[in-house]
């Protein structure tokens, strides 16, 4: 057994722990654990008065503290006014999770208290989980280089990332490294994450067949027209591999001098006669640019 004194009125007792609850919360004190505990303005002469707190001399009271080494976690931080502890920060949780301060006063800071779990704890996407900070999508150098995230929270993704040239869609051109020199096989050869036209070192360069370039960013026909409309130049004007007459975008468009034009796949006279032989109806019926009369193939005919 032990015992403590303590002031109950005008009397001072010496108390042993049988006793010693009862009398203690009559007058106004608490039982914890079987020792007594007197309230914070119990009036004291020493130490061994305040079991759970100190002595104030000033005021010859049971306090708290007089200063934050009379305190301990979770409320480590003397009030030297109020002479209580408390937790300097006022939080009862931990909601900085990246800080490296104990916030809740639980002695378990950022990851490490379970508070933190599955909250945001560093840049780029870091979260706590199982007491760590780490990369949700659990890649510690960027290998998955597809798939549009920062898998390893360094702020950046796929081909943008270092760690993913020569790794799949991020091959770069080892032997002109630099220079996109490949501008329609969707790879971003030179590793500046633009590839095909979307990289200026395209610009101008074939992009596709048929005379497909690239133009302003993008893979279009070099000369501009889509349909073909100039139908007597030799020249696949909308790059999908058709000039002049093989295109049916010319059929029936002008052709050839004197007013041929493109019909099943050639360039013929409307009229369709190889010489002149209708001499009276006003057309140049074989187109030579001659009409009726004037057309020495008339000569002697009507």
């Amino acid at each position: 057994m032990y015992g403590c004194r303590v002031l109950c009125g005008s009397f001072l007792w010496t108390l042993v722990a049988a006793g010693a609850a009862a009398l203690v919360v009559g007058c106004g004190g608490s039982k914890s654990s079987g020792s007594t505990t007197p309230p914070p303005s119990q009036a004291c002469s020493g130490p061994a008065d305040c079991p759970d707190g100190v002595c104030d001399p000033d005021t010859s009271r049971c306090v708290e503290c007089l200063a934050s080494s009379d305190c301990a976690p979770p409320t480590p931080t003397c009030d030297t006014a109020a002479k209580t502890c408390h937790c300097p920060s006022g939080q009862t949780s931990e909601a900085a999770c990246g800080d490296g301060a104990d916030n809740d006063c639980d002695t378990a800071l950022d990851c490490a208290d379970s508070d933190c779990n599955g909250l945001s704890c560093g840049a780029n996407g870091r979260t706590c989980a199982a007491g760590a900070c780490t990369c949700p999508l659990g890649e510690i150098s960027e290998l998955t280089c597809d798939d549009g995230n920062d898998n390893d929270c360094d702020g950046l993704a796929d081909c943008d990332d270092p760690n993913c040239g020569g790794v799949g869609a991020c091959v770069c051109n080892l032997t002109e490294p630099g220079i996109e020199r490949t501008c329609s096989d969707a790879v971003d050869n030179d590793c500046d994450t633009a590839f095909d036209c979307a990289d200026t070192d395209c610009d101008g360069e074939t992009c596709g067949p048929n005379g497909l370039a690239c133009t302003a960013g993008q893979c279009v026909c070099s000369l501009g027209q889509s349909p073909e409309t100039n139908c007597a130049d030799s020249v696949d004007n909308d790059c999908d591999g058709l000039a002049d007459c093989a295109d049916a975008a010319c059929d029936a468009q002008v052709c050839g001098a004197n007013n041929q034009r493109c019909a099943g796949g050639a360039c013929a006279c409307p009229g369709g006669e190889p010489n002149e032989t209708t001499c009276n109806d006003g057309n140049d019926n074989d187109c030579d640019g001659f009409t009726d009369c004037d057309d020495a193939n008339c000569a002697g005919v009507g």
